[in-house]
């Protein structure tokens, strides 16, 4: 029996092989030797709507740009995706990746999956465009979601997306953080689920906005990412480099029935995969930054956001060394120079 089983792996292994190397040919026959695909369809009793089918399959992921490990199903359906939502106008190596990520091998499950991302961005691109301050775009604060500033960033200029999102700490029966200071309940007293939507926006909006080389730096709780944060990362196709951990030398007031108290953050880095993080300015090679925190039990009924974090913590970023791709920008923008300096 293992032996049948070893041989029928082997065929359907060869049996993907072929139809790969068919289309390969399919497309040699029509754009070499300047046959027609109906004459293909006659000789060889195919359906001319499948031989197009294999042909675009074939041109949209040429051999230099497929992994041997792919079945032609995966790619002729990452294909079709790409034809029939031109709207969301992503790259075949995206489209692919998202498919594969999911475990998605169904027309119908894929077809689903990209139907739900067509209208999201149909709905984004519904909302009201905001005003364009006369202080122009860079060097200037936005008091706006973040959601609604994104139109006004370019692609590819964004060395840094630096954003620090509520932590969904749900300490009441609905789910919000409580807050002493009506100024805080405006950005951190929101439901969870509203939370962890700012935060899906964010991994699925912005990567276009990055320069070569730029990274996505995003604060959260200390512990392990929320899987919904986790499989964002993996649907919109983030290379996750691991937590920079913020220790805050004491530990802050937090669930007083736990056994302990939270005495640090994390501060994810992500960036696009195929980039190579660098320490571009000679800081410190620790993935642990000890600085005090900027707020105190006393001052807490003041603060704008529970999780102010001091200025000093925000100066030594990382940064990414670009590959041949194209790239994101956030809320709070930087230009950073060739010596690593900051220029607000």
């Amino acid at each position: 029996m293992a032996k049948r089983l070893t041989h029928f792996v082997q065929l359907t292994a060869v049996e993907h092989a072929c139809k790969m190397m068919r289309a390969d040919l399919l497309v040699r026959l029509i754009d070499e030797d300047g046959l027609r695909p109906i004459d293909i369809a006659r000789a060889t009793g195919l359906r001319q709507s499948d031989l197009s089918q294999m042909y675009a399959t074939a041109k949209t992921f040429p051999p230099d740009a497929r992994a041997d490990d792919v079945p032609y199903n995966i790619f002729m359906l990452a294909t079709r995706m790409i034809r029939k939502f031109p709207e969301l106008r992503m790259r075949p190596r995206l489209a692919l990746s998202q498919i594969r990520r999911l475990g998605l091998s169904q027309h119908r499950d894929v077809s689903r999956h990209f139907s739900q991302l067509a209208r999201l961005a149909e709905m984004r691109r519904a909302l009201p465009a905001p005003a364009i301050q006369r202080n122009g775009v860079i060097n200037s604060t936005h008091r706006a979601r973040l959601q609604d500033v994104l139109h006004l960033i370019p692609d590819g200029v964004a060395k840094i997306i630096h954003v620090d999102p509520p932590y969904i700490y749900p300490t009441t029966t609905d789910g919000r953080y409580n807050s002493g200071s009506s100024r805080s309940r405006l950005c951190d007293d929101a439901e969870a689920e509203t939370a962890l939507q700012l935060v899906r926006d964010v991994l699925g909006n912005w990567q276009p906005k990055l320069a070569p080389g730029g990274v996505l730096l995003l604060w959260q709780a200390s512990g392990p990412l929320l899987p919904q944060i986790i499989e964002s990362v993996d649907q919109y196709d983030w290379r996750l480099a691991g937590p920079v951990i913020w220790d805050k030398s004491r530990h802050q007031p937090g669930d007083f029935t736990a056994p302990y108290s939270r005495q640090t953050e994390m501060l994810w880095v992500l960036s696009r995969p195929g980039d190579e993080l660098v320490n571009h300015d000679g800081s410190s090679r620790s993935d642990i930054l000890r600085f005090p925190p900027v707020s105190f039990p006393s001052a807490a009924s003041e603060q704008d956001h529970c999780f102010e974090k001091p200025q000093k913590l925000c100066e030594p970023h990382p940064q990414a060394q670009p590959s041949r791709r194209t790239g994101a920008r956030p809320l709070r923008m930087h230009r950073i120079d060739d010596a690593g300096g900051d220029r607000s």
